[in-house]
Parts: structure tokens; sequence; C-alpha cells
């Protein structure tokens, strides 16, 4: 929730419990700082021991302006607190905000700003439900493409290619795009899929990938259309990472695909 500074009071700042929160730019609703410790820490916008985010603060308050803080989770011990503000730092990009490090449970890799990413989205990536399949579903990884708040036509460009992928996806009842493990969208697949560039669809968003691909292995793409609501209300927002193999380089995933 936001906490403007006027309606802070003195409970809160002596408050000792742990929990996770963030600081937002007001000027340009991005997220600039994520943390983890007691309220009063996150209420210490006057002394920051990370002189990256105290630099932000100033450059705020010189525009007549406060930084928004917002608080994603409450009354944690250290460890949840810890793991939570790893996976809010992995979820909008540790380059994209002013931490000096990643939290724990984040990984380091370069991914899409993230950093206007709305707190209920970035509350789901905390504490997801877990997800059960029982469709013949592939799973495909788009974190390197996946950006919040993205129109439908980019989501569904960004997940039905370009693939390498084996003879099975041809098995699949629907596609999930997912990012950091969690469904974003769900497409029922129209088959077969094609070989990509070959014109047979087109991308209004990724128009780099409508010409010919000459590559071996072959890729793949599919055309499809948003699931049907009751399986969209099944999977959207849940968690998918216990079907995910930890570390793997490959985006795809089959479920329930012998």
């Amino acid at each position: 929730m936001p906490i403007a500074c006027e309606k802070w009071d003195v409970g809160m700042i002596e408050d000792t419990s742990l929990c996770v929160y963030l600081y937002r730019n007001p000027l340009d609703q991005k997220i600039f700082y994520i943390g983890e410790g007691t309220v009063a820490r996150a209420l210490s916008l006057g002394n920051h021991t990370n002189s990256k985010t105290q630099s932000m603060i100033d450059k705020i308050r010189n525009e007549g302006k406060e930084p928004i803080i917002e608080f994603l989770r409450e009354n944690l011990n250290k460890k949840t607190a810890q793991l939570y503000e790893g996976v809010a730092i992995d979820a909008i990009g540790i380059d994209h905000l002013t931490n000096d490090k990643k939290g724990r449970g984040s990984t380091h890799r370069v991914i899409p700003d993230n950093s206007t990413m709305p707190s209920d989205e970035l509350r789901i990536h905390l504490n997801p439900d877990d997800a059960d399949i029982t469709e013949r579903v592939i799973l495909i990884r788009i974190n390197q493409l996946y950006r919040s708040g993205m129109d439908a036509d980019s989501l569904y460009d960004a997940t039905r290619g370009v693939w390498v992928i084996g003879p099975r996806r041809e098995l699949a009842e629907y596609a999930f795009a997912v990012y950091k493990g969690i469904v974003k969208e769900v497409y029922k697949i129209d088959h077969p899929w094609y070989p990509a560039g070959t014109g047979a669809t087109i991308y209004k968003t990724r128009p780099d990938c409508n010409g010919l691909w000459e590559s071996h292995p072959q890729r793949w793409e599919f055309k499809g259309e948003r699931a049907e609501s009751s399986i969209r209300d099944k999977y959207i927002d849940k968690s998918v990472k216990r079907y995910l193999t930890a570390n793997s380089q490959n985006p795809i995933k089959y479920v329930g695909i012998p």
C-alpha cells in the first residue's frame, strides 16, 4: 500500500516488524529501490545508507515531491523478508534499480525494464498460488521479452515464436506465456505449427521475425488465440515454477505431453 508522508505516525515509525517495501518515483511512477527491514527503516528517507538511493530521493525532493513508499509484505521473519526482497528485485531487474546488490534468491541477468510494474502484480510474484496443470501444455518463458503492461498483441507476438521446438509441439492444446515462473497469458494453439518466417503468420510488434529464418535446427511459430475464460482464470497469475528446471536455458517446457 502507498504511504504518504503526512499519514506517518509515531506507531509506524517505532514498528520493529520486518517488511518488504519499495520506493517509487512520483515523477514517472518508476520503482527505483526495493528493500527489506523494519517499517522504521522503510520510512527513513532522509538518511539512507545506500548513496545511489539517497541521491535519487534528494533529486525527487528537489522537484518539490516525495518518493512514494509502498509495502509489499509485512510481519515477516528475516529469512522470508530476504527471500521476498530477492524475488521482487528479480522481477523488476536490478539494473533498473538503485540497489547496490541483488537480494537473496535474485538472479543477475539483464532483463527488460519492469520498473513501472504495479504493486499488485509485484505482490503476485512474491507469493503466488501454484498452478495444477491438467491439460497438455507448452510453457514458454519470455523473460527477455516481457514488459509489465505490454499490450495484447505484443504479448502474443513474444509468446508464439520463434522457437527451436520438437515434434511434440503438435500434441499441445495450450501455450502459456511465462515470466519469472508466473503465467501471464494462455493461448489455445491452432495446429499445425509453421516454420518461422514462411509468411504464414505476421508479427505485428516484432517485424524482425517476419523474414525467412535460415537456421539449423528449424525454428517454429504457432498461430492461436486467447484461451477460453475458464482456462485463463484457472492459470493466469499462478506459479508454474515447480514444472520448470532450475537454471535451464531452454525456454520451452512440455507439461502433460508424453
